[in-house]
C-alpha cells in the first residue's frame, strides 16, 4: 500500500463518487427495465412505431412513416440490446468504482483506475449519444421532447464525468 498524497486523494475520492453515481444510476435504470419491462418498453415501442407522430402530427407522419419499425420481434430485439449494454454499462462502471476506491487507498495504480473510469464512462455516454442519433432518425424530438432532453443531459453528466476523471 502506498501513500497518496492529500491533492490527488481529494481528487480520487471526488472521481469515485462521480462515477458511483453513474453506475448507481444505470443500475437502478437495468433494474427496472428487467423487472418492470413494458413501462420503458412502451415509450421505446413509441418511438420505434412513431406512434407519437401519427396521432400529433399526422402530415409530419406521412413523411417519415416509411422509417417506422412494423416488426415486433425487432421492436423486441431492440429493446433487449439496450438492457444487455446498458447492464454492461452499469457493471463496468461498477468495477471502474471499486477500482478507484482501491487506488484512493493506494492498493492500485491510480493511471491504470482512472484509464478503465474513462473507458466504463465512454460506454455510458454512448448509450446516450447513441439514444440521440437513434432517436433522431425516428424524430423523437416531435413526440418525445423529454426523453430527448433526458438524454442530452445524460451525455452531457458523461462527458463531464471524463473531463473530471482527466484531472490527476
Amino acid at each position: 500500500m502506498t501513500e497518496v498524497p492529500l491533492i490527488e486523494f481529494a481528487i480520487l475520492v471526488a472521481q469515485t463518487i462521480a462515477v458511483a453515481f453513474l453506475a448507481g444510476w444505470m443500475f437502478t435504470g437495468v433494474r427496472d427495465n428487467i423487472l418492470y419491462p413494458s413501462t420503458n418498453r412502451a415509450s421505446v415501442e413509441d418511438v420505434l412505431t412513431l406512434r407519437r407522430i401519427e396521432e400529433l402530427y399526422p402530415d409530419d407522419y406521412a413523411l417519415i412513416k416509411h422509417r417506422r419499425l412494423t416488426s415486433r420481434a425487432t421492436r423486441g430485439f431492440a429493446f433487449k440490446s439496450i438492457v444487455a449494454v446498458e447492464f454492461i454499462a452499469a457493471l463496468t462502471l461498477s468495477l471502474a468504482t471499486i477500482g478507484l476506491a482501491a487506488a484512493t487507498l493506494g492498493l492500485i495504480d491510480a493511471e491504470t483506475a482512472r484509464a478503465a473510469a474513462i473507458l466504463a464512462t465512454v460506454i455510458f455516454s454512448c448509450i446516450w449519444g447513441g439514444m440521440l442519433v437513434v432517436g433522431n432518425h425516428f424524430a423523437y424530438w416531435l413526440g418525445h421532447e423529454g426523453t430527448q432532453v433526458t438524454h442530452f443531459f445524460l451525455v452531457g453528466w458523461g462527458l463531464l464525468t471524463i473531463v473530471l476523471l482527466c484531472q490527476g
